[in-house]
Parts: structure tokens; C-alpha cells; sequence
């Protein structure tokens, strides 16, 4: 069952409903569903659908041309089979998908320029609905998206598939505990592939065996898979990953623990950036300032280097079981931020705007200070901030957590309205009446419970 992508299917199905020539790409990460969600538009359609394969120009033209029905004899040249699809688009609604659209164009040159030939050959009556699909988001923006690319101007929309939000990516986890769902999201992120082969007849720890620590784990290899798809050498890239994962956020101490001169990192971590795998931080009240932090915002990636590639380091033959507790028991110390996350989904959908974070010192006491999360709405021309502590603990959050959030907002300047908010795995204590505090629990967040409003008084 397709979980969470009720968007991306309805915004597909109003362009097929308008009858006309329509080029959407579709970008996103290695295994986030790309090839599952057109597979679910393409049902019932008139449709063709090949993936492109990494090899010869001559062995993907053959590929396409019998995913269109037809035999070819030695390598037919590509505007011949581009004409098929000209001529099966002229009198009715066709569907042309050409998945892993980067492996088409490295193996030849010209692909891209003898497609916007074809795109802007085709009539005004033309019904030809064509997507191409990619996961490297270099390749498909140099491709299609950049000014010098050979198809730009020329697609009418896009879409960027992310990864599930966890109240979707918990769902594939049926059969698992609360708990231990979100330390599998905290694993994996919202990549279905990954969510998919967690066995819930298994403990999770012949999971955690299974997939990453046993003689040939099923996710062997993935973290390199995923960075090749950005970049072809990524040896550099592995050491700035290893340094933000050991807990380093600075450019100069993430330049420190790579190994590298802090101006060469900090192209790298644009890089990176610009790939979605780390993302750049800055305090909510100087979104434009100097002060940054990077954090590895891939949760697949982050585990990695976090976690299984120092285990991999340790033992030769290590004790397996041991090693998967040990790995739950750091899980558990880590999951807050995935609670910080999956709070921020929430309070995107219900307010909008963008989700901030803030930290600064403090110049009564001189001590730094940090706030989860800020999220910010600009309400014609009010700027309004909802304030957030999130706590992913085993017991019920007090109103000494309000009182410390409101001591904290006093340190943050630029919001017209503030707001409060608390987010709490286990509940909350009583104390909050009439403090106009907004209490959301796990349930409500990972929308366990969805009848249930949202209580500013309790």
C-alpha cells in the first residue's frame, strides 16, 4: 500500500486530466519510492515505463523501444523510437516514464539535446505526458533544471519526493511498539525501502543484525550508494560525515576532525547541502547571520556514520547481540532529535510557515542557551513564533519545562507574537490551566489519535 504520497498522485492526476503536453521530473534520494509512486500513477493509464540503465546508449535505446512494444534490430538510433512515442501521443493520452533518467543521458552526450528536439518538434495537440525520474539531484538539476541544461524551459512542473513523515513511515512499521517504531525511524528516516525490511516477527535486535551488522547485511553499502549517486568520489565526503557525526557542528572543528582546510570543507558542506544530506542551521533571530551549524540531515546516512561505522571499526568478530544492544542503547540517547523532527512536521501542518531553531548566550548568567524548536509564520506582516521544547521522555512533563521555554523566548529577539508550545512522549502534570500553553502529546504528533484537538488549556 502507498502510504503518504496522496499530494504527489493528485498533482499528477491534474496534469494528466488536462489533456495537453506535460514534462514533469521527478527528483529524489535513492530509495525514497520514486519508481513505486509512478508505477501507482501509471495504473490503468495508456503507459510505457523503462528504467534507464547504466551502459550503452545503443542498449537503452533497444530497452525503451520494446518497453513501447516494439522489436529492434541492432541499435536503432534514438529519434526513431522518439517518433513511436510521437505518433502513439498524437490521438490519444500516452504516458511515456523514463525511470533513472541520468543513466540514459551518461551514456551518450547528445540525449538531452536530441529530447528537446523532439519536446519542441511535438504539435500543439500533442497528448504526450512524459516524467523522467532521477536520484541524483546533480545530475537531474544540470540536466533539466539548470539555465545550460539541454531540456531547460521545458518541463511544466516537477516534483521533489521527500521522505516520509513519520506519521506515514510508522505505518510500515506494523506490528513494532511506539518505541520501538520511532527507533527504527530514528535509523532509517522515511525511506520506505528501509522501513519495508524491518521484519516485526523479529526482535529488534536480529533486525538491527540483519540489516546492518551481520556477514553480509542487507544494507551493505548503502551510505556508499547514496553518495556516488551525488558524487563520484566521495572519500573527502565520508570524513566531513564522520566528523558531524561524531558531534561537530562548526566549520572549523568539522574542517578539524575531517582532516581538510576549513575553506575546502566548507565547499564540501555546501556540497552536501545542496545534495540534502546535511542541512545548515542558524540561529531563528539572524537567519542571515555567521553564526551556522551543520547537522547530517539524511537519519539513514546520520546512523551510519554514527553508529554501525565506528562497531565496524571495534571487533573483528564482534558478539553480535551485544553489539546490537549497545547500538539500541545509543538509539535511545539520540531519538530526541527525531522527536524534534517529527514536532516539526506537526506543527508545519498545522500553522505553515518555516521551522526554526535558536541558541545564544545568555548575558545575565553568561551561560549558552538553546530552544528545540521555533516555528515561524508571518502573518501579513506579523511575525509570529511558537515556541517549542520538545521532550521524548518516560515521564510526564512538569510546568518548571513552560517556565524555563518563557525564561529562554525573553533571549530572543524579532517575533511580534509568541507562543508556547510543549511536545511530551509521556504526557504532562498538572499546573498548566489558564497558562494558554499548547500541549501536544506523541499521539496527537505522530497522529495516533487524530480526533483529538490540540488543548491550549489543560
Amino acid at each position: 500500500m502507498l502510504y503518504g504520497r496522496e499530494k504527489e498522485i493528485d498533482a499528477l492526476e491534474e496534469r494528466y486530466n488536462s489533456g495537453k503536453f506535460e514534462f514533469i521530473p521527478i527528483f529524489g534520494r535513492r530509495r525514497v519510492g520514486k519508481t513505486t509512486l509512478i508505477q501507482e500513477f501509471a495504473k490503468g493509464k495508456n503507459a510505457a515505463y523503462y528504467c534507464a540503465v547504466e551502459g550503452s546508449l545503443g542498449e537503452n535505446v533497444r530497452g525503451l523501444a520494446e518497453s513501447l512494444g516494439v522489436l529492434t534490430a541492432g541499435d536503432a538510433p534514438l529519434d526513431s523510437v522518439l517518433e513511436i512515442v510521437r505518433k502513439k501521443s498524437e490521438d490519444e493520452r500516452f504516458l511515456l516514464i523514463i525511470d533513472e533518467y541520468p543513466e540514459l543521458v551518461k551514456s551518450s552526450k547528445g540525449v538531452g539535446t536530441k529530447l528537446r528536439r523532439f519536446i519542441d518538434s511535438l504539435g500543439e495537440d500533442s497528448k504526450l505526458f512524459l516524467i523522467l525520474t532521477g536520484s541524483s539531484l546533480s545530475l537531474m538539476k544540470k540536466e533539466i533544471v539548470e539555465s545550460t541544461s539541454a531540456l531547460y524551459g521545458r518541463r511544466t512542473g516537477s516534483i521533489r519526493l521527500e521522505p516520509l513523515e513519520y506519521r506515514h513511515a510508522r505505518l510500515l512499521l506494523d506490528g513494532f511498539s511506539e518505541e520501538d517504531r520511532m527507533r527504527i525511524y530514528t535509523m532509517v528516516g522515511g525511506i520506505p525501502w528501509y522501513l519495508e525490511h524491518f521484519n516485526p516477527g523479529k526482535s529488534l535486535q536480529e533486525n538491527i543484525i540483519r540489516n546492518f551488522l551481520g556477514t553480509t547485511p542487507l544494507f551493505e553499502g548503502e551510505h556508499t550508494l547514496v553518495l556516488i549517486s551525488e558524487f563520484p568520489t566521495p572519500k573527502t565526503y565520508n570524513k566531513i560525515l564522520s566528523a558531524l557525526a561524531g558531534g561537530n557542528t562548526r566549520n572549523t572543528d568539522i574542517a578539524k576532525g575531517a582532516g581538510i582546510p576549513a575553506p575546502m570543507c566548507s565547499e564540501y558542506l555546501d556540497d552536501l547541502c545542496e545534495a540534502r544530506i546535511v542541512e545548515k542551521r542558524r540561529p531563528a533571530d539572524n537567519p542571515s547571520g555567521k553564526a551556522v551549524r551543520y547537522y547530517i540531515r539524511d537519519q539513514y546516512i546520520q546512523f551510519h556514520f554514527a553508529f554501525i561505522r565506528p562497531c565496524m571499526r571495534t571487533s573483528i568478530q564482534p558478539d553480535l547481540m551485544k553489539t546490537a544492544n549497545a547500538v539500541i542503547k545509543e538509539i535511545d540517547r539520540s531519538v530526541g532529535r527525531s522527536f524534534e523532527e517529527i514536532c516539526a512536521e506537526h506543527l508545519n501542518r498545522c500553522y505553515g510557515g518555516e521551522s526554526r531553531t535558536w541558541w545564544g548566550g545568555d548575558p545575565e548568567t553568561g551561560v549558552q542557551e538553546e530552544i528545540d524548536l521555533i516555528q515561524t509564520v508571518d502573518d501579513e506582516g506579523v511575525l509570529r513564533g511558537y515556541f517549542t521544547e520538545c521532550k521524548y521522555r518516560n515521564e510526564k512533563v512538569g510546568p518548571a519545562v513552560l517556565d524555563n521555554l518563557v525564561r529562554k523566548s525573553h533571549l530572543v529577539h524579532g517575533y511580534d507574537d509568541v507562543r508556547y508550545v510543549l511536545c511530551s512522549k509521556s504526557g504532562f502534570a498538572n499546573g498548566f490551566k489558564e497558562r494558554g500553553v499548547i500541549l501536544l502529546t506523541y499521539e496527537e504528533i505522530a497522529g495516533i489519535d487524530t480526533s483529538e484537538k490540540q488543548s491550549e488549556d489543560r
